[in-house]
């Protein structure tokens, strides 16, 4: 077996076991989170996306910052309010910007698909450590980006492209979990420290 499909295994694999976490919103999610970005920051070498290398390494970061932070500060559950929605637009922005400043300069191909998946995986999990609902719209919508653009790689990694539709019925449940939890039908949000 190739270097670059064992790594995408591991990937998928640690992958699936975090987003179920998510999904219960534990805080046990980050340690398989972080593993999951070190293997597909090597995948993403491997394959030549080179902004999604930088990506995974940012992601690194996340993890870590998401998995101090867990359980520390309040992290009920919350959506995004109209007057931070100007805010969110702003950070948006500044996100595609840098983003797309950052993977011109890189070599690689599918700039296109690697500026908006590097763009919405950015926003997504910067909402998803400050535990907004709206997170996983975006994740959504990476969900399916991703999945386009793995079907036009010319070696397609099955394995991913699997996972990632895995991970768009996955945004869809925590979607509804997270919203159920933010309407009260559920225990409160974000006392579990696991």
């Amino acid at each position: 077996m190739e270097l670059v499909s064992v790594v995408e295994i591991i990937a998928v694999v640690l992958g699936v076991l975090q987003s179920i976490l998510i999904l219960l919103n534990r805080r046990s999610n980050w340690y398989f989170y972080i593993g999951q970005m070190a293997a597909l920051a090597v995948f993403s070498f491997l394959i030549g996306m080179y902004g999604n290398v930088m990506l995974d390494f940012l992601y690194i970061g996340f993890g870590v910052w998401g998995l101090v932070t867990w359980g520390k500060d309040d992290e009920s559950i919350t959506r995004i309010k109209k007057e931070e929605r100007w805010k969110r637009w702003l950070d948006t922005l500044a996100i595609f910007s840098f983003t797309t400043l950052f993977v011109i300069a890189l070599p690689g191909e599918f700039k296109c698909f690697d500026i908006l998946t590097v763009g919405t995986s950015i926003l997504a999990t910067l909402l998803m450590v400050k535990h907004k609902l709206e997170t996983w719209i975006v994740w959504f919508i990476n969900d399916i980006l991703y999945v386009v653009t793995y079907f036009q790689l010319p070696d397609q990694p099955v394995y991913l492209i699997i996972m990632y539709i895995f991970w768009t019925g996955m945004a869809v449940a925590s979607y509804i979990a997270w919203r159920k939890k933010l309407k009260g039908d559920c225990l409160p949000a974000g006392r579990n420290t696991e």
